[in-house]
Formats: structure tokens, C-alpha cells, sequence
């Protein structure tokens, strides 16, 4: 493998971190550079490992029961686990190799024959690399030893189903080379190394992977308590396994034999306080004087009339029991601490974001809900200091109380509602609106509604006095449009009486004056005209909202056909050819329609240049709405005049160019707008222009209802 697979491949502790990215292909001069390096530092690797093993080993042999030579805990197969598994697997074969050669000398140091020292080298190995690779294999890595997963995965995989098989090797070992049973062998074997993997793998793991700021936050009182706890631990491990039983008959007695359970007390007392890292050292403390005790004959398990076999299983089942309780207990105490410390920490991220926003954010009691945490934008809204609303009920806020039962039900239901309006009261009774959104959470370990609300009081207010506005501008624009046809109304019959009484004068006396009192008389008569014609056009454009007719299915082609009629004569007169496509049914005032149609032929025709006048109809339906469209050939208006000229009285050209009023769009617009719709012009000076208006559809079970008509 190449080192930069290896580098991608990799999954064990130790090694290198995968490199993200395609990096350059290496040159062979630096690929082997890498790989001779990396073997360089496997080799170191394996001789430091190698010199270890090598006095755990002598360790474990200073801890054998004499004369029958047997092991109550065996370290350096709980020290190859550790190594191995804080290793990378692509290094187990240097270390497993120097492993076998150094447990080999140490045996052959100890007096065995080399094909014995050979087989035991053998089967230490054997059962480290089994447990490490099922431990990798199952649990996979980061190994880390404070959970209760990795606990229960290295008592099962490691301690119970591994080496119950690999002990088997090694009870072979000695009952072929030595003449020892089997079965008694076999389960010296398997307890022994299984003891040396429970005691002494998790304490190197633990304290190899911790992080290191857990040394720098022992304060002195920390300390001092942890010295007392080891001393008082030590010290009662030389009370209970540091005397020599005086019994010359039989084994000791149940009540001597329940005291080193005593150790629990201060096993349990690391795990509380000083959690997995402080239970390993205490559980390798007191292992460490229970094995040496009864290795010595002291102790309670060295009781006279008691073989070595019996002294050695009874310290390792005691040692097996309140180890393993010991780190069970440590691995739920760590994993409650973190469980609390991160709903802490989610509770002190949740308490610094709810502050740091400006929207009123509080937490309440599900069943009677009562203010557990209310953020400072919620106090200031209700005008009450943040420490005296928790506790308080959040309906005392409500002018309905009613509204709380309808938000529970509606949580009950969704388990969340959202822009919900409540009326609410302040704390000094003054009103306002505001707009929440509840959700059900669990708060401190209790049902809880996490709520959060806009506050709608100022666009309320600003909602009621544009209200208000609304009615006294629609009351006003009422009184205009009624003083506007009150007043033209009662302006037509003085200006009629002008008019005719100026049109008597002209036929009277018309040639009879001199040619200067005719040019004024026949001033006075155009514009007493004019003047008549703009009152009934004004007229006209305030019967729009006051006299018009319900709106009612209205055929276009119909409208269009008498509008046709009407302009018959200026029609003959400029040439003027109207087409139109087939035009549909709809909701309109006939009458007023007509006018639309008229004043937009009329502009069409009027305003035309040297060339026939051609002016084109067309509908089509959109998704509430037709858009009709009134295409022509003529002079075009400049865009920046599109909406000036729905303007009243605005005009682009004087009356000498085009005679006109200047209200005929502007009523158009006032037309449109009352049936709904939207008016506007498209159009480009010398190009024509297109006007675009839109009226409501008619809906009938059939659909749109289209009227087939010819082309004019």
C-alpha cells in the first residue's frame, strides 16, 4: 500500500489524518522515502512495546501463586490489548513480532523450556490480537473506554467470547508440556488474562485518549479529595488483604470473606466524583494489593486448608466482579454528566440566542401555565422586569383567556400553531395585538410551550387609522363626485342660455357689425360650446360611480356593433377600417362599455396620420379576467407620457391640432377601475399605440360564453 492509501485507509488511533482533495502524484524517490520512514517508526514503535510487555511480564510473574505457579491477573496481555487497539492495524504484525520475541526471553528468564516459552508467547499474542480485532471490528474506533458501549463491548467480545477460545491454546500449552488437567488450566488461563484486559486496557485507553485539558482542571480541593479517596482506598486494601489468617482448619469464614466488598464504597465513590479515568486507577490500585496479598497468603482468600487453584479463583471472581461493576457504574455516571452537561450547554446556547433576538421568546408550564423563562424583548413588551415574570400565568397577559384552551387544543392536535393572533393586555392594563406561534417542547423534564410573538400593536394602529382614512377619503370622494354633478348639472342650463342667446346675436347681427365684432362673437359662441361640452363630459365622468347600472353579462360584440353605429359618419368621413376578433361575454355595465369602446375608436381615428386609419379589436382571456386589446395605426404617444394621459384635463396637443376635452381616458380609467380592471397604452411616437383593458369573465357551467361575429 502506498502511503497515500494508507493515509486514506486508515481508521486506527495513530493514524494520519485523510487528506481531503486529490493531491499530486509522489515521485518513486519520495514514495520511498515515506514507506522507509514509516517502517523506521513501526520498528521504534514495536521495541518500546516490546520493552513493555516485557516487564508487565516480569510484574505478572511477581504476582504468581507458589508453588503451584498460578496467575490471578495477567498485565501484559490487558497491555498489548490497549496497544493494539490505540495502533494502527497495518502495525500489529512489528508489534505482535516483537511482542512474541520479548515474551519468549522473559519466559525462558523464568526457567521454561523454549517449546514451552514458545507456546506461551504464542498464546498471549494470539488472545490480544483476537480481542483487539473484534473490539476494532465491532465497536470500531475511536476506543475510548468511558461509555458504557465500549465497557460492555470489552467484556463481551473481548473478556468473555475471546479468550474463553484463545485460553484454550494456552491450556494446551501446559497441560501437553507440564502434565497439568486441562479444564483447570483453562479456566486459571481465561480468568487470569481476562482480569489483566478488564483492569489494565481501559486505564491505559482512558488515560491515552483523554483530552488533555482534563489535567489542568483539578483545583486544590479536587485534589485533595482525590488524595484522600486513594489513600483511604490503599488503606483499606492493607487492612482487609495485608492480614494473615489465623485459621489452621478449613477455609475462612463467609463473614471474613465479605470484606473486601467493602471496596465498593470507595470504587463507587471515584465513579460519582472522579468518573472513568479516577475508577481505572482506583480498581488497578486495589487489584494490584488483593493479587499481591494472596500471592503473600494474606487475606482473606489465603485461608489455610485452601489450594492455590481456590485462592486464585476466589480473589479473581471478587476481582472480575467489582471491577467490571466499578466501570459499568463510572461508564453511566459519565455518560449522565455529559447527557446533563450538553442540555446545558443547549440550554445556555438557547438562553444567549432568545436574549440576543429582538423577538419576545418565553417558555411556560404545559399544565398550568405558568412562566418558567421569558427573554428581555418579552419583558419589555409587557412592561414587566424580567425576574418578576417567572411564575406568573401567561394569561394574566390575555384579555381572553379563552385564547390559551384554544392554543393547547390546537398544540394537542399539531403540536404546533402558528401566526395566531392574541389580544393582550400589558401590566399597566394598556392593549395591544400581537402575533404568535406556539410549539410543545420538554423544558427542565417537563412539558413545556415554547412561544414567540411579533408585536402587531403599532400595525394595528396604523391598520385602524388607515382604516379610518380609507372611510373619510371614500366620504369625501363621495361629497366631490356629488358636488361634481351637482355642479355641472346646475352649470348646464346657464351655460345653455349663454350659448343660445350668443348664437341668436351671431345670426342676427353677422355681417351687420364690423368684421372685428364678428371675430369675437364668434369666439364667445365656440367657447360657450366648449364650455357645454366639457360640463357634460364632466357630468359624464361623475355618473361613472353615482349612476352607473349593476354589472351584468354584457355580449362585446353587441357594444361593438352599436358604438360602430354611432361613429358611422366620422367613420365614412376619415375611411377608417375596424376589425376585430370574435369578443366574449362579460361582466360589465353596458352602457358604460360603450363608452370605452367609443372614446377608444374615436382617440383611434382622431389621432391618425396621412395613412388609412386601421384599428384592430382582440380579446384574450386570461386566468380571471379578459384583456381586451384596441390596436391602431396613428401618431403614437411617447412613453414617457403612457400614464399622464389618464389624467383629467391633460391634454398633448391643443385644440387647434385635435379638438378634444382632455376627459375621455380619464374616463375610461374611472370605467375600468369600477368593473375591477386596469387600463393602460403601449406605444411609441410614429408607431401607433395599442391600449390594453381588462374586465371580469363571466363563469357559466359551459365556460366562457364567446360571441361569433364577423369582421367590420
Amino acid at each position: 500500500m502506498e502511503a497515500s492509501e494508507a493515509h486514506a485507509t486508515q481508521g486506527v488511533y495513530g493514524s494520519p489524518t485523510p487528506q481531503h482533495g486529490t493531491a499530486p502524484a509522489a515521485s518513486p524517490q519520495t514514495r520511498h522515502s515515506t514507506r522507509a520512514r514509516r517502517w523506521v517508526w513501526d520498528l521504534g514503535r514495536a521495541g518500546v512495546v516490546a520493552l513493555g510487555y516485557f516487564l508487565s511480564a516480569k510484574v505478572g510473574l511477581a504476582f504468581v501463586v507458589q508453588p503451584e505457579g498460578l496467575a490471578a491477573v495477567w498485565p501484559p496481555s490487558g497491555f498489548l490489548l490497549a496497544v493494539l487497539v490505540l495502533s494502527p492495524q497495518r502495525a500489529w504484525a512489528v508489534i505482535l513480532g516483537g511482542v512474541l520475541c520479548s515474551n519468549t526471553v522473559a519466559n525462558l528468564t523464568a526457567g521454561l523450556s523454549l517449546t514451552i516459552s514458545l507456546g506461551f508467547s504464542l498464546a498471549n499474542c494470539a488472545e490480544s490480537m483476537t480481542a483487539a480485532w473484534l473490539l476494532v471490528r465491532f465497536l470500531g474506533t475511536p476506543l475510548t473506554m468511558t461509555t458504557l458501549r465500549d465497557v460492555m463491548g470489552l467484556t463481551g467480545l473481548a473478556v468473555i467470547a475471546s479468550n474463553a477460545g484463545t485460553a484454550c491454546l494456552g491450556a494446551a500449552v501446559v497441560s501437553l508440556g507440564l502434565g497439568t488437567p486441562f479444564w483447570a488450566v483453562w479456566r486459571v488461563w481465561w480468568i487470569a488474562v481476562s482480569l489483566g484486559m478488564l483492569v489494565l486496557a481501559p486505564t491505559i485507553v482512558m488515560w491515552v485518549t483523554a483530552d488533555r485539558r482534563l489535567y489542568k482542571t483539578g483545583t486544590v480541593g479536587r485534589i485533595v479529595e482525590a488524595v484522600c479517596l486513594y489513600a483511604s482506598l490503599v488503606v483499606m486494601s492493607q487492612v482487609i488483604f495485608g492480614v494473615r489468617p489465623e485459621m489452621e482448619h478449613g477455609p475462612c469464614p463467609l463473614s471474613l470473606l465479605s470484606w473486601p466488598y467493602m471496596a465498593y464504597a470507595f470504587l463507587f465513590w471515584a465513579a460519582l466524583r472522579f468518573g472513568p479515568h479516577g475508577t481505572s486507577i482506583a480498581c488497578l490500585a486495589l487489584a494490584t494489593v488483593a493479587v499481591w496479598s494472596t500471592a503473600h497468603t494474606l487475606g482473606p482468600f489465603a485461608g489455610a486448608g485452601q489450594s492455590a487453584a481456590e485462592q486464585v479463583l476466589a480473589v479473581q471472581i471478587f476481582l472480575s466482579v467489582v471491577v467490571f461493576s466499578a466501570l459499568t457504574a463510572a461508564a453511566v455516571v459519565a455518560e449522565r454528566q455529559r447527557s446533563a452537561q450538553a442540555l446545558q450547554e443547549s440550554e445556555a446556547r438557547f438562553r444567549t440566542m432568545a436574549e440576543a433576538i429582538p423577538i419576545p421568546v418565553s417558555i411556560s408550564r404545559l399544565s398550568d401555565g405558568r412562566i418558567l423563562y421569558a427573554n428581555a424583548s418579552y419583558s419589555a413588551t409587557v412592561n414587566v422586569p424580567p425576574e418578576a415574570l417567572v411564575g406568573r400565568q401567561t394569561t394574566d397577559f390575555y384579555y381572553d383567556s379563552a385564547d390559551r384552551q384554544k392554543v393547547l387544543e390546537a398544540l394537542h392536535n399539531a403540536g404546533s400553531v402558528r401566526n395566531y393572533e392574541i389580544h393582550i393586555k400589558k401590566a399597566d392594563g394598556t392593549p395591544g395585538w400581537v402575533l404568535s406561534s406556539f410549539r410543545a417542547i420538554t423544558f427542565n423534564g417537563e412539558p413545556a410551550v415554547l412561544s414567540g410573538f411579533y408585536d402587531l400593536t403599532e400595525r394595528k394602529r396604523m391598520e385602524e387609522d388607515l382604516r379610518r382614512t380609507a372611510v373619510e377619503l371614500a366620504r369625501s370622494n363621495a361629497d366631490l363626485e356629488q358636488f361634481a354633478y351637482a355642479a355641472s348639472h346646475d352649470l348646464q342650463e346657464p351655460v345653455r342660455a349663454v350659448v343660445m342667446c350668443l348664437q341668436l346675436f351671431q345670426a342676427s347681427y353677422t355681417g351687420r357689425i364690423e368684421a372685428r365684432a364678428d371675430e369675437l362673437i364668434r369666439h364667445a359662441v365656440e367657447g360657450g360650446e366648449h364650455m357645454r361640452t366639457l360640463i357634460d363630459t364632466l357630468l359624464a365622468y361623475a355618473r361613472v360611480s353615482t349612476r352607473g347600472t349593476p354589472l351584468t353579462p354584457t355580449d362585446c360584440t353587441i357594444v361593438l356593433t352599436q358604438v360602430l353605429a354611432n361613429l358611422k359618419v366620422m367613420l365614412e368621413e376619415s375611411g377608417a377600417m375596424v376589425t376585430h376578433d370574435p369578443l366574449p361575454t362579460v361582466l360589465a355595465d353596458a352602457t358604460q362599455l360603450l363608452q370605452v369602446f367609443q372614446n377608444l375608436l374615436g382617440n383611434a381615428i382622431k389621432f391618425r396620420t396621412t395613412v388609412r386609419p386601421t384599428v384592430h379589436i382582440s380579446a384574450e382571456r386570461q386566468e380571471d379576467a379578459w384583456r381586451f386589446a384596441v390596436r391602431d395605426n396613428g401618431i403614437g404617444i411617447e412613453p414617457q407620457y403612457a400614464e399622464r394621459i389618464f389624467v383629467l384635463f391633460q391634454r398633448l396637443h391643443t385644440r387647434r391640432q385635435h379638438p378634444g376635452t382632455g376627459i375621455g381616458l380619464a374616463l375610461c380609467k374611472k370605467i375600468d377601475e369600477r368593473h375591477g380592471g386596469r387600463i393602460w397604452v403601449e406605444s411609441a411616437l410614429g408607431q401607433g399605440a395599442t391600449f390594453f383593458f381588462t374586465l371580469p369573465h363571466v363563469r357559466v357551467d359551459s365556460g366562457p360564453r364567446v360571441a361569433e361575429g364577423n369582421n367590420t
